[in-house]
């Protein structure tokens, strides 16, 4: 199974905060040009009405602070900066019921489609994934990051799948709608059902991961 993997201090290098929301940013510039091309005030529109795009935002934020700010001299700062992370992160859970741990490591380009019941515990993600709404990827406190659920580069969640802890999602692979995960899915398998079962191989799902 090949899976994006981060040590943390190879995370720590590759986290540059402009260049990953500028990723995040043509995922959903690219799902909406689906429809018709976008114009600047298209764009800032979607930037402002995509409550999925904000919780990106806000676990960016979180994520930057807990990663790069190490320094103890920066100590009261950092301290500071997750006050106010905090209080964003706090209104994005009660307006949109999206939590993302910024503990999590989510690489570039992911894309939250629609809203409403996502969790997002400490787990790491890799690039170009979409989750659909009332996805739960599940995590533990564990501070090795092997023990937590490793999902792989463009995977695809549907709505109401739920990820359970410690589960290897290989890349390329797709989770139907309402699957439980209990059990690793190879890359480019198609897994549906609870208990979640493979229906199919070698499984395409570049028209569902756009």
């Amino acid at each position: 199974m090949e899976l994006t993997e981060f040590t943390s201090e190879e995370f720590n290098q590759k986290v540059i905060l402009m260049k990953f929301l500028k990723a995040d940013l043509q995922r959903y510039y690219k799902n909406q040009s689906r429809y018709a091309k976008l114009s600047t005030t298209k764009k800032i529109h979607l930037i402002l009405a995509n409550y999925g795009l904000h919780a990106i935002f806000v676990y960016r934020f979180g994520n930057l602070i807990e990663t790069k700010i190490i320094d103890r001299k920066f100590y009261l700062i950092k301290k500071l900066l997750l006050g106010v992370y905090c209080i964003l992160n706090f209104l994005i859970i009660k307006m949109y019921d999206i939590k993302i741990s910024r503990h999590a490591r989510i690489a570039k380009g992911i894309y939250i489609n629609h809203f409403s019941g996502i969790i997002i515990s400490k787990c790491i993600i890799g690039e170009n994934c979409t989750l659909h709404q009332r996805v739960q990827i599940e995590g533990n406190d564990s501070d090795l990051y092997k023990e937590n659920c490793l999902i792989g580069n463009n995977v695809w969640i549907g709505p109401h799948a739920i990820i359970k802890k410690g589960i290897k999602i290989g890349d390329g692979a797709a989770i139907s709608a309402g699957s439980i995960v209990q059990a690793d899915v190879e890359r480019n398998c198609l897994a549906i059902g609870n208990p979640a079962k493979i229906l199919k191989k070698n499984f395409d799902n570049s028209e569902l991961n756009l």
